[in-house]
């Protein structure tokens, strides 16, 4: 089975992943982090950006 077929299985593309053996960001937290976390921090200390509220256009 080609590897196109495999990920038309799976559902899609492969996941997207970051280097393996990182830890938190957060000083003094030693959380070992996700290859598949894009972020710095763990969940405990992860701090999300609002995003501005969307205003739709009059048509």
């Amino acid at each position: 089975m080609s590897d196109h077929a495999i990920s038309k299985l799976s559902g899609g593309r492969p996941r997207k992943t970051y280097d393996t053996g990182r830890n938190c960001a957060y000083e003094g937290c030693t959380t070992r982090l996700s290859s598949y976390n894009k972020n710095e921090f763990c969940w405990t200390h992860f701090q999300p950006v609002p995003k501005p509220a969307r205003i739709p256009a009059d048509n």
